[in-house]
């Protein structure tokens, strides 16, 4: 792989626009693929990138091919009740009164896959986030995204079964 540069953007940062417009080039191409089939605009996927950081402790991270974004991993605390929302079941049981944060958006170019670049920047999100474990790590991803729930099981993460209200072929997964 080459070098990879990690460029990190907390809570009401903007990442310079050149990056972000890569990044969202490349959020575009990732779920245009199999399993998620989504069309976005550039325009749409900016914005859902610099709305994770709109809330305090939120992190984004850029990884950096030269002046390419090549992958990305962005997220922010939360609540049980506002996962409880998009669940419309309970987690609290499963996640405890622990502090939680979201993981909202993962990816890696086609290019950089199976390069340990996803682990990359996942594990680093994690280690910035909850050094002690403290810190319960939430995300949810397709039943069909296999890789992903590999790298993810690899992580520490497990399965809870529980889906998305608003997309129901998604699963919660907790670490």
């Amino acid at each position: 792989m080459n070098s990879v540069k990690l460029v990190t953007f907390e809570f009401n940062s903007n990442p310079p626009k050149n990056q972000l417009l890569s990044a969202a080039k490349l959020y575009c191409e990732i779920w245009q693929e199999e399993p998620w089939n989504e069309e976005w605009t550039i325009e749409r996927a900016s914005d859902k990138l610099t709305k994770i950081l709109s809330r305090e402790g939120s992190l984004l991270i850029f990884a950096m091919i030269n002046d390419e974004v090549c992958g990305f991993v962005g997220g922010k605390p939360t609540t049980t009740e506002e996962l409880d929302e998009r669940t419309k079941k309970s987690l609290a049981d499963t996640l405890n009164p622990n502090e939680i944060f979201s993981i909202a958006e993962i990816g890696v170019g086609n290019t950089q896959r199976g390069q340990g670049l996803g682990k990359k920047l996942l594990g680093g999100m994690i280690e910035r986030v909850s050094p002690d474990n403290d810190v319960r790590v939430v995300l949810h991803t397709d039943i069909k995204a296999e890789s992903a729930k590999r790298l993810y099981a690899s992580l520490g993460f497990r399965d809870t079964a529980i889906t998305d209200s608003k997309v129901p072929t998604h699963t919660y997964w907790i670490r």
